[in-house]
């Protein structure tokens, strides 16, 4: 008849020797201080050049467009327009203008409210920009 550990033995087994016992006074671990002590984050890969430079001019455009999304989402927002598209980097770029451009001509039309904060602050337009943007490259038909 095979033999089976007792609970206690089993915890014995599991116990890693490094333990300090002051924290851990019955040699017992949590599951969490156990994944957070084994954590193994992936390398960091560099983001492709094309979406470094559609960062800068997100970065550029952001404030003036009133963006209250971090710019990490709105950056990753424009590249995956920009691979959805099939465009070549430059004519992408010139879209980022023209979204921007028409934008603002349209600015008065956006019916968006301040933000509570900063009521003299700029209107929100991001949103706008992304779907002006979404139809200059072609994602969607002009309205």
């Amino acid at each position: 008849m095979p033999h089976h550990a007792s609970r206690s033995q089993h915890l014995t087994i599991v116990a890693d020797a490094h333990l300090d016992p002051i924290s851990h006074p019955n040699g017992v671990e949590s599951v969490g201080q156990v994944l957070k002590r084994n954590r193994v984050r992936p390398p960091t890969r560099p983001h492709p050049e094309e979406r470094q430079q559609i960062h800068a001019y997100i970065k550029e455009f952001a404030p003036q467009l009133g963006d209250q999304a971090p710019l990490a989402s709105s950056v990753t927002r424009a590249y995956n327009v920009y691979v959805a598209s099939g465009w070549p980097l430059a004519r992408f770029i010139d879209a980022l203008y023209q979204a921007r451009a028409r934008t603002r001509d349209h600015s008065a039309s956006i019916r968006t409210s301040l933000p509570k904060d900063d009521p003299w602050g700029t209107k929100p337009k991001m949103a706008y920009f992304f779907a002006v943007l979404t139809e200059e490259v072609g994602l969607r038909d002009a309205a």
